[in-house]
Parts: structure tokens; C-alpha cells; sequence
């Protein structure tokens, strides 16, 4: 009976860390290949009139289709890719112009700028996020996005710049709470940043200046 209850009291830890492992397998298998969707909210128009801007195509020269890895193990192995539901330049100019759009201005591509004009030249510098499965069933999840904007004279000088940051946090149980929410939620902190520092008279008057 004694001999029972040892190997039984032995199993027992055994047993749970055989089922931690292989749950943590499964966990780091079906979690390889999952979609994030690089949503914001579009911010309502501020009522200002602000005039015309030239904006140039988002250049980011990251993997243009993956918002980042997954991870395992203790020493965070990529294990798989997070794919974006659609190109994340593609996504953030189109956030770039909601911004622009409430701060009052009227958003032109850069391919129709005249001789002479201003353009705002977007770069991501960052736009990654991350899953560290090692503690399943708690995925630790986190990442952000770096922005920079620069606005340049018709000779190319630099005339104003500022770069917009957001980054995230999270205990997800399970890897229930995805990635989703927490891109929406640095991207609309992206999305507000822009607008605001867009509205500044500063910022206006050298757009305006050169695109009379």
C-alpha cells in the first residue's frame, strides 16, 4: 500500500506535467499561423479648415505581411508567423489620411504635388508584435508601432518631423484575446497623435506656406 501511494503521489506530478507539455505543444502548433487585423477607429473631423496636403506613400521596410512572431520556450523560439489581414503600409497610410482628414486638411497623393510643394513622408520604423507561450496556459503577448513623419520642402529639406509611438501589453489565458484589440488600440493612439500635432498652427503654416 505504502509502495501504492508513493508511486501514485510520483505519477501524479508527472502526469500534469506531461499534459502541461503537451497542451503547450499544442498551443505553440495551432498558434503558429494566426491573422491580426490592423484596424483603427477613423477620428471624427475636428471642424477646421486647414488646406491641402501632399501626402507621399508609407514606406516601411519590414515584412510588409506579418505584424510578427510567435514564440516557444524559454528563450522565446519564433515558432510561427502573425499575418496581417492586409499590407501594414497599405494600412497605415490609410490611417495617415484619416488623421490628416479630421485635422481639416485635404489629402492629395504626392504624384499630383506641383513643383515646389510640401510632402509628408511617412516611415514605419516599427510595427511588431509578439506571443510568449511558455507559461501556457498565459500567453504573454505585446509589440507597438514607431511612425515617423517627415515634411520636406520641394528640394527635399527637411522642414518638420515628429515621430508617433504606441505599445502594448497583455495576459492573454489560453491566447484567448488575440491581437486584434491591441493593434486597434496603439493605432488609434497613432491615429490621435497625428491629428494632433497636424492641427498645430506651427505644422500649418509651413504647409501652407509652400502650397499656396
Amino acid at each position: 500500500m505504502d509502495t501504492m501511494i508513493y508511486y501514485s503521489c510520483f505519477l501524479r506530478p508527472m502526469r500534469l506535467a506531461k499534459h502541461v507539455l503537451v497542451f503547450s505543444l499544442m498551443g505553440a502548433i495551432t498558434g503558429c499561423v494566426s491573422v491580426a487585423t490592423v484596424g483603427w477607429d477613423k477620428p471624427p473631423a475636428k471642424g477646421f479648415k486647414s488646406g491641402q496636403i501632399y501626402l507621399d506613400k508609407t514606406y516601411y521596410s519590414g515584412a510588409n505581411t506579418t505584424v510578427g512572431k510567435h514564440t516557444f520556450t524559454v528563450f522565446a523560439i519564433p515558432v510561427g508567423a502573425i499575418a496581417a489581414n492586409r499590407p501594414v503600409d497599405e494600412s497605415v497610410n490609410s490611417a495617415i489620411i484619416d488623421a490628416l482628414t479630421a485635422a481639416g486638411y485635404e489629402v492629395k497623393p504626392a504624384s499630383e504635388a506641383p513643383k515646389g510643394a510640401t510632402l509628408l513622408k511617412p516611415t514605419v520604423n516599427k510595427f511588431n508584435y509578439w506571443s510568449y507561450m511558455y507559461l501556457w496556459p498565459f500567453f504573454l503577448d505585446g509589440g507597438g508601432i514607431e511612425l515617423d513623419l517627415a515634411l520636406s520642402d520641394g528640394i527635399g529639406q527637411r522642414l518638420w518631423s515628429h515621430e508617433c509611438s504606441a505599445s502594448s501589453f497583455w495576459i492573454s489565458p489560453f491566447g484567448a484575446y488575440g491581437f486584434d484589440s491591441a493593434i486597434k488600440s496603439d493605432m488609434n493612439d497613432v491615429v490621435k497623435e497625428i491629428t494632433t500635432e497636424t492641427m498645430a498652427a506651427k505644422f500649418q503654416n509651413l504647409v501652407n506656406k509652400q502650397n499656396k
